[in-house]
């Protein structure tokens, strides 16, 4: 099977599902961004991409992020794809659907959303009357969980055998195996923040307002834990703001800013850390959240986030109201109190699922699609 995937930049968690994906068909994926979050990362995604063609395409009219290119038509005759899938409701999605419909090419049309509950049940104005409109036009829709994909088949009207379920998870097999390597590393963080003995509580991401960190430091603080510590790792424009607010809070021993990290040097973080803290106020799915489960650290959640699906059991973590101070509080102190000392030792896997379940969901739906 060809599969021909168009992104609009390829994010670092859409990486092992590509390279699955490419190992059981021929994956062709076209880009348009170099990042996909506004984030720029110290080595290449891209480059991480194994047995998967890429292109980038350029020029165009923009609207906003969203290209107009209609370059996309020419890079789909020559590959002669089985499988066309589109990012979300965009011009681009909408000028693929019209391309089907009115010349009948022989490939399929999916459109991959990233939708959370929330998202779906408040879509409204343009972008509801786009998603209920091509979501009709499409052979099949892509969405993050099974809450997701009932919500779509009752509000939007499709029927459920047009909808896959193909979350945004990553290799637990891979991320364990960076976390084993990352332990030496762990170590040295753990003097040189002098962590030793301190119960570690983690936030992984942009230091900028839709993460609500304001919220989630007063109530570190309120929750009175002083073998406990507070890493949020991370950069962004709040950065000064948060260290003067932290300084307000008399934290500043107990709250730390160790700046951004990625690849080794966050995979150390996650084996340094005991709980993920993530109580955005709004959160597509939380990529961050997959990684901390895979290593076995139990999240603090906000109950916005995509993510959510992921926790099923106590063990895992549990779900907050992002704007409730005073829950969040109690949850850091009901976590606090479940930690046990882990030393070196890598942690089980909290993950419910894995990736090639996915991945192997999503050829089947494909190779169905595709004999009718």
């Amino acid at each position: 099977m060809r599969i021909l995937i168009l992104q609009p930049g390829i994010g670092s968690y859409r990486v092992d599902f590509f390279n699955q994906l490419a190992a059981q068909a021929e994956l062709k994926v076209v880009y348009y961004l170099e990042d996909s979050s506004g984030q720029v990362f110290l080595d290449s995604v891209t480059d991480r991409l194994q047995n998967c063609h890429l292109e980038k395409m350029s020029g165009g009219l923009m609207l906003g992020e969203s290209p107009i290119n209609f370059q996309l038509f020419q890079i789909i005759r020559q590959w002669q794809p089985d499988v066309v899938v589109s990012h979300e409701y965009r011009p681009m999605t909408l000028l693929l659907a019209w391309y089907r419909r009115l010349l009948h090419p022989r490939w399929k049309l999916f459109i991959w959303s990233s939708d959370s509950a929330e998202m779906v049940i408040n879509c409204r104005s343009l972008r509801r009357i786009a998603r209920d409109f091509l979501c009709r036009m499409a052979d099949g829709v892509m969405v993050y969980s099974a809450d997701v994909a009932g919500l779509y088949a009752e509000k939007v009207k499709i029927p459920a055998d047009k909808l896959v379920v193909c979350t945004n998870v990553q290799s637990s097999a891979r991320l364990r195996r960076e976390a084993a390597v990352a332990i030496e590393l762990s170590e040295q963080y753990r003097r040189k923040y002098q962590l030793q003995g301190k119960k570690v509580f983690l936030f992984v991401g942009r230091l900028s307002a839709v993460k609500n960190l304001p919220c989630l430091f007063r109530a570190f603080k309120m929750a009175d834990l002083p073998d406990a510590v507070l890493a949020a790792v991370g950069s962004g424009e709040l950065e000064e703001e948060l260290r003067k607010l932290i300084n307000d809070l008399g934290m500043a021993e107990r709250i730390i800013l160790p700046g951004r990290a990625e690849n080794l040097a966050l995979s150390a973080w996650y084996q340094t850390a005991d709980v993920l803290t993530l109580v955005s106020f709004s959160e597509t799915f939380g990529a961050v959240v997959n990684e901390a489960l895979a290593v076995g650290l139990p999240v603090i959640l906000t109950e916005r986030a995509g993510a959510k699906v992921l926790l099923n059991e106590a063990t895992q973590g549990e779900l907050v109201n992002p704007a409730d101070e005073a829950q969040i509080t109690a949850a850091i102190r009901r976590q606090c109190a479940q930690i046990k000392p882990h030393g070196n030792a890598l942690r089980p896997d909290l993950m419910p699922w894995d990736l090639p379940q996915f991945v192997n969901g999503f050829l089947n739906f494909a190779e169905e699609k595709c004999r009718k």
